[in-house]
């Protein structure tokens, strides 16, 4: 079954990591899980498979 949302994120190394799903928050909480296991600056996106269309943006920038 194709899923209706996939999350991307974009780290600073150029690297693109990205996961699927039906539940948007259940993506922003992957989002945020991976936000937190990282030790820089995340950019991201969550995607309407079907449109393509951009439905979530996320950014985080570690604390100093």
């Amino acid at each position: 079954m194709k899923h209706k949302y996939t999350a991307k994120i974009y780290l600073d190394d150029g690297e693109t990591i990205f996961t699927s799903g039906n539940d948007i928050e259940e993506l922003i909480t992957w989002l945020n899980s991976q936000a937190e296991a990282s030790f820089g600056e995340l950019n991201g996106e969550i995607i309407d498979n079907a449109t393509q269309e951009v439905v979530k943006h996320f950014q985080y920038v570690p604390p100093e």
